[in-house]
């Protein structure tokens, strides 16, 4: 839970965690309220119905990464503990809880990883969007530059243009100036 204490420990807002953690919650209630209601179905029915249990906890872990999974896995297990007394006696061994057991505790111990991939993934996904946008606005400035360096270029032409053909002109005027002085 300290690193939950970290600088920037929520990339995204924290309304968005609270969000999701009460999706999950609402999501956890519907559950254990079909377990209940499924209690004289048969244990396979109710094995399913918990193993449901997973999918808020799985959800999160694909939303928040790390993080998901580990407030994901918390719920878990205190959904599990809450709602096995009302399925069982309590330490009475039944083998169709067990299973379940088994099934989250395996689950859940590959969701941290999962999350950790998640997290890093997008952390890197992140870095090479920012570092693409920023590649593309020093193009789009190099690009500009280049315009105005053409742009300049041209005027430079202009001028020389203009100044040859000023310079053409005043050669023309004088060699007529030359040609009547010598005709005279």
């Amino acid at each position: 839970f300290l690193l939950w204490l970290l600088p920037n420990a929520f990339p995204g807002t924290f309304r968005t965690y609270v969000r999701d953690a009460l999706f999950s919650l609402v999501t956890f209630c519907l559950i254990y309220s079909a377990g209940a209601w499924a209690q004289n179905l048969g244990s396979e029915v109710r094995q399913g119905i918990l193993m449901l249990m997973i999918v808020p906890a799985l959800g999160m872990t694909l939303q928040h990464g790390w993080r998901g999974a580990a407030l994901g896995i918390t719920a878990l297990m205190i959904a599990i503990w809450l709602v096995l007394p009302h399925f069982n006696f309590e330490s009475a061994h039944d083998e169709s809880i067990f299973v379940v057991q088994k099934v989250l505790a395996l689950l859940t111990a590959v969701m941290l990883p999962l999350g950790w991939i998640i997290s890093v993934h997008d952390r890197k996904a992140r870095f090479e969007a920012a570092q693409k946008e920023q590649s593309l606005e020093l193009a789009s400035l190099a690009m500009r530059q280049a315009q105005r360096d053409a742009e300049e270029k041209e005027e430079s032409m202009e001028i020389a243009r203009l100044s040859f053909v000023s310079a053409e002109t005043l050669l023309r005027e004088q060699m007529l100036f030359m040609t009547q002085m010598q005709v005279a």
